[in-house]
Formats: C-alpha cells, structure tokens, sequence
C-alpha cells in the first residue's frame, strides 16, 4: 500500500531541487483552471484557442471566458484572420489568433470576463501575508493587523483560523488573561507553502494554490 505523504513532506519537497519520489509525482496534480491556461499562454506567446485547448486540456468554454478577460484588461491582443476557401470564391473566418502583450509573471491575472479586477479572496491573502508576519496571534490581533487599508471582518478571521487549524498550517492553544480565556494562533514554519492564500472551497475543502492540491481533508490530497 503507498503511503501517502504529510502535507509538510510535500512542502519540503516542493521547495527541494531534489528529484522527487515515483509516489508523490504520481499524485501531483497539474495546475487548474485560469493558472493552467495562463502557464500555457506565457508559453505561446502566440497561439489560437485551439492550441490552448490541447494544451491544457481544459473545456474551450473557460478558455474563451478568460480570453475574452485577458484581451479586454489589455494583456492580450486578437486578431481574426480570414483565409479563401479552396473551391470556392467566398471568404470564411479562421481561427482567431491571440497575442500576449502584458506578462505579469507566474500569478494569473484575475479578471472578469469583462476585463475587471477580481477582488473576491484579496481579504484572505492580505490575512494570509499578516500571519506570516505575525507568526503568534488572536484572532482580533490578526482581523486588526489585516484592516489596514480593507477592513477584514472578524468572522472571516475566525473562520479563515479554523479551517487552516484543520489543514496543519496553524496551531492552536487556549491562554488565560486577566480578561479571560482566549484562542492564540501560531503558524506552523515548515508548512508555509508560498505566498498564495490557501482557499476555503464552496465543498469545506482547503486548497493550496502554492501547491496546486487540496491539503484539507486529508483523504483529498
């Protein structure tokens, strides 16, 4: 029976140069979704929707939705180009082709298919830089340290705690004050796995982008 590797061996061996075992590349998962189509975007260069399709293997629906996004925000440029059917003296459309003008590095641009930012999770990934920083928090410590531009709601502190306290990235423990009893949180050194904010699926699961897998539950990963 394979066994089935930690989410901290997985992080040291994503940040390890080493070749990595038979098992776990076996299990690796590919990126997904707008962070699969724009690896293979920044590899084109040029290409059609087609090519991004194969390579990708991702269902041409999505791919248009974020092309539309992609060339309306500017990072791409399209162009229909027409070609003279054989046989006949009529002209017919081709294939659009597509131009990456804006790279921005490895982070997929997040649009709307209307060209607009995405904001929807930038409250998380603000909270996700501040545990870092902070390293030991309360969570009205943590909700305070992410409001300084966008204020952070507390329940979304708590909430964001609880499942990461699930998922291993945090430890948890009850102290005592004068005030009372209360929850610190500390983050967990060796299973921070990038700069990305774990996300909280619509199905309760924990999903690390850093890592391109579900880390919560365990049986998902």
């Amino acid at each position: 029976m394979r066994k089935v590797a930690t989410l901290e061996e997985r992080v040291r061996l994503k940040h390890s140069r080493g070749r990595k075992p038979v098992d776990l590349v076996v299990d690796e998962k590919h990126p997904q979704g707008r962070d699969a189509i724009w690896a293979a975007i920044r590899r084109l260069r040029f290409f059609t929707r087609a090519q991004l399709e194969s390579c990708t293997r991702i269902n041409e629906h999505t791919i248009e939705s974020y092309l539309q996004g992609l060339t309306k925000a500017g990072y791409l440029t399209r162009t229909a180009q027409r070609q003279e059917k054989a046989g006949h003296g009529g002209m017919t459309f081709r294939a659009c082709t597509y131009t990456l003008l804006k790279d921005v590095g490895v982070e997929a641009p997040r649009v709307t298919r209307k060209g607009e930012p995405v904001t929807q999770g930038d409250g998380r990934q603000r909270i996700w830089m501040q545990m870092r920083i902070l390293k030991s928090f309360t969570a009205l410590e943590l909700q305070r340290a992410a409001s300084t531009r966008t204020p952070a709601g507390l329940e979304e502190v708590k909430t964001y705690c609880l499942f990461l306290t699930r998922a291993g990235y945090l430890r948890r423990e009850t102290v005592k004050t004068a005030r009372g009893r209360h929850l610190r949180y500390h983050i967990v050194p060796a299973l921070y796995s990038g700069p990305r904010a774990p996300q909280i699926q619509n199905i309760k699961q924990v999903y690390d982008p850093n890592l391109g897998r579900v880390v919560w539950p365990r049986s998902a990963a």
